[in-house]
């Protein structure tokens, strides 16, 4: 926790995430930085201004060039839920009844993760709209290579 934590802005998803994870084991950074874009994290990352929570999905070219890694973390990966939405009302075309169903069977086992079971009977109502979950990576910590830690 000595070094600088660059983060996103108060409402951005990866800054929740980030924080309950803090807070989860009562950790508290000594010094932050607030960024608004994931590429100014990316370039102050690299420019070893710090370390950062991102996903893996944000950083797999410089990951591929060598221009950041991946540290190990207590409770990292960090798993998140992701949802498929849509109308109550509207009727899917034959396509995207094919990718929901993809994505309901094959997408946590793609991710390495064993799938949730859903069906029609366990699906949430919320504002309209019929909501399923399956759970996916959100990153580990990133920072410059040849930094310990």
């Amino acid at each position: 926790m000595k070094e600088t934590l660059l983060i996103r802005e108060p409402g951005s998803g990866t800054r929740n995430v980030f924080e309950r994870l803090l807070a989860t084991h009562r950790l508290q950074a000594e010094s932050t930085l607030q960024m608004d874009r994931n590429e100014t994290i990316k370039q102050a990352v690299m420019a070893g201004m710090g370390i950062a929570l991102l996903s893996l999905h944000t950083i797999g070219l410089e990951l591929e060039a060598k221009r950041l890694i991946v540290l190990d973390g207590e409770s990292l990966p960090v798993m998140r839920r992701w949802y498929i939405a849509h109308r109550t009302g509207k009727r899917l075309s034959p396509a995207a009844v094919a990718f929901r169903q993809f994505l309901l069977e094959e997408g946590a086992e793609l991710l390495g993760q064993v799938p949730d079971k859903v069906n029609d009977a366990s699906r949430q109502k919320a504002g309209g709209k019929r909501v399923s979950s399956n759970s996916a990576r959100e990153g580990k910590l990133g920072a410059a290579p040849g930094k310990v830690h």
